[in-house]
C-alpha cells in the first residue's frame, strides 16, 4: 500500500512538473515512421533526405499522421493553441522552409537508428507570432524499435538570435558612417568578382576620394570632419542604386560595387553622384557651410589584366590618384 501511494505521489509530482515547467515539451506518437521506412524501402530509396523533400505529399501524409499525446502549458502557448490537437495542423499551416527542413531531418535521423535530433527553426503560431526556437527531439530507448513515444522540448531563443543578428551586423560596419567596413565591403566584392566570372557578367567599382579632406580637418578639426565624412557617406548611400554596395574603404575614401555594370556606365554614375554634390552644402560650424568635391577611379571587369579582386581594387585606386593629379573633382577609368 505505502508502495502503491509513492507511486502515485512521484507520478503526481512529475504531472505536476511536466504541465507547469516553462520549456515548451510535449509527448507524441510517431510510429506513423514505421509505415515511412517500408514505403522507402519499397520504392529503393537511397537518399530520404532528398526523396522526401522532392515527394512533399508523402512527407504530409507522415507528418499529418503523427499523434501528440500529451502538451504542457507552455507548448500550447507557443504554438498558439488551445489544445494538444492543434499542435500539428498549426505547424502544417505555417510551414516555413526551416520548420520543413527540420522535419524531413528529424525523420531521417530516426530512420537513420538515432534517438535523437535537434535543430533551430522560424516560424509563426497559430496566432500569427513569429518564434525562433531550438526544437529537440528524444526516442526513449524502449521505444526504438516501434517509435511509440518521442519527447519534444522546445526553448524560445527569439532574443538571443536577434542579439547574435546585431552583434554580427555590427561587426560588418563603420562606426562612424553605419557603411560597410573595409573587411566587409572587400568580402562582398569578392563574392560578386566570383559571381561575375561565373555567369560572364560584367563588374564595376568606384573608388572615390573627398577631395582637401586634410584641409577640413586643420580648419574645423577632427570632430568636425567626423561629422562630414558622416554626411558624405548618407549622400552616397542615397545615390546609388539599391544593387550596389557602398563600405568605408578607409579615411576619406569609400568603394562603390556596381553589379551588372560596365565601366562606362559606371562613369555616368559617378557623374550622377559628382553633380548631386556640386548642388550639396555641407554645414561645419553654424553659418558656415562648404562645399565637397569627389575624386572617382573606376575599373571593370571583364579585362584581360583583372584576373582576381585585389586587381580590380588596384586599378580603381591607381585611376582615382589620376584623377586627383589631374586637378581632382574628376573621373578616371582604369
Amino acid at each position: 500500500c505505502r508502495m502503491s501511494k509513492n507511486k502515485n505521489y512521484s507520478q503526481e509530482k512529475f504531472r505536476l512538473i511536466f504541465e507547469n515547467s516553462p520549456v515548451a515539451i510535449w509527448e507524441e506518437d510517431i510510429s506513423v515512421l514505421k509505415e515511412l521506412r517500408k514505403c522507402l524501402k519499397d520504392r529503393t530509396v537511397t537518399n530520404a533526405h532528398k526523396y522526401l523533400s522532392e515527394h512533399k505529399d508523402l512527407f504530409f501524409k507522415t507528418f499529418s499522421s503523427i499523434r501528440i499525446l500529451s502538451a504542457n502549458k507552455a507548448a500550447l502557448a507557443m504554438c498558439g493553441a488551445t489544445s494538444k490537437d492543434q499542435i500539428i495542423p498549426g505547424f502544417a499551416k505555417n510551414l516555413t522552409k526551416e520548420v520543413f527542413e527540420a522535419m524531413v531531418g528529424k525523420f531521417v535521423a530516426f530512420l537513420s537508428g538515432k534517438s535523437s535530433f535537434e535543430a533551430e527553426i522560424r516560424g509563426k503560431n497559430l496566432k500569427g507570432k513569429s518564434y525562433e526556437v531550438l526544437f529537440r527531439v528524444s526516442i526513449p530507448d524502449d521505444c526504438l524499435k516501434d517509435f511509440s513515444r518521442a519527447i519534444i522540448t522546445l526553448q524560445d531563443i527569439t532574443e538571443q538570435k536577434k542579439m547574435e543578428r546585431h552583434l554580427r551586423t555590427l561587426a560588418q560596419l563603420d562606426s562612424l558612417t553605419k557603411l560597410y567596413n573595409h573587411r566587409t565591403i572587400l568580402n562582398r566584392l569578392d563574392a560578386e568578382f566570383l559571381r561575375a566570372k561565373r555567369y560572364g557578367a560584367s563588374l564595376s567599382c568606384m573608388m572615390i576620394d573627398v577631395d582637401h579632406f586634410k584641409l577640413i580637418n586643420d580648419e574645423y578639426g577632427h570632430q568636425r570632419g567626423d561629422q562630414v565624412i558622416r554626411r558624405v557617406a548618407n549622400t552616397l548611400r542615397q545615390s546609388v542604386r539599391q544593387v550596389d554596395v557602398i563600405g568605408r574603404y578607409g579615411g576619406d575614401e569609400f568603394l562603390v560595387i556596381l553589379p551588372e555594370t560596365k565601366a562606362q556606365n559606371a562613369k555616368i554614375a559617378a557623374a550622377r553622384i559628382q553633380v548631386l554634390f556640386e548642388s550639396k552644402k555641407f554645414q561645419v560650424r553654424s553659418g558656415r557651410s562648404i562645399s565637397i568635391a569627389l575624386s572617382i577611379g573606376i575599373s571593370g571587369y571583364p579585362a584581360k589584366d583583372i584576373k582576381e579582386t585585389k586587381d580590380l581594387v588596384a586599378k580603381a585606386d591607381n585611376a582615382m590618384y589620376a584623377a586627383k593629379k589631374m586637378g581632382r573633382n574628376r573621373i578616371v577609368i582604369a
